[in-house]
């Protein structure tokens, strides 16, 4: 899994993140159940691209704390990290699993990792990406929303 990207700009400028020390309540993945997923797209820069992302809002069974974990693709490859997108970011869609761990999550995730050098900014990009990891979790496709 990748590591944060500290940029001034694009789409990591607008974000909250967190380090990820495995799992900060000391509970295991697996406990840690998936209570919303939303698809997003979020502006970057003045021209008319967008960023695509997959949220994931987890809540662990043992304590009761909640986590957000953001999953993307980029020119650097895909990235799972703690914390959130902030600014300027609207659902695409969303939806409440039934019975999904963030351990599940990460395995789906794990099966869909692109490499940085697969990314084409017109063919194999953000959305393409966030839409595919999406439906892996039972998510609508969302290709064709803009």
């Amino acid at each position: 899994m990748g590591s944060s990207s500290s940029s001034d700009s694009g789409p990591n400028a607008a974000g909250r993140w967190q380090g990820d020390r495995n799992q900060i309540c000391g509970h295991s993945y697996a406990r840690y159940k998936v209570v919303r997923i939303k698809l997003y797209k979020c502006p970057v820069g003045f021209l008319a691209f967008t960023h695509w992302f997959v949220e994931v809002w987890t809540r662990c069974d043992d304590c009761g704390q909640e986590y957000v974990y953001t999953f993307d693709f980029g020119k650097d490859g895909c990235e799972c990290r703690r914390g959130e997108y902030t600014r300027g970011c609207r659902v695409v869609d969303g939806f409440t699993p039934q019975n999904m761990s963030l351990e599940q999550v990460k395995r789906v995730y794990s099966g869909c990792e692109w490499s940085g050098r697969s990314f084409n900014v017109a063919t194999n990009n953000c959305k393409d990406w966030a839409n595919e990891f999406y439906m892996r979790l039972g998510g609508d496709d969302c290709s064709g929303k803009f």
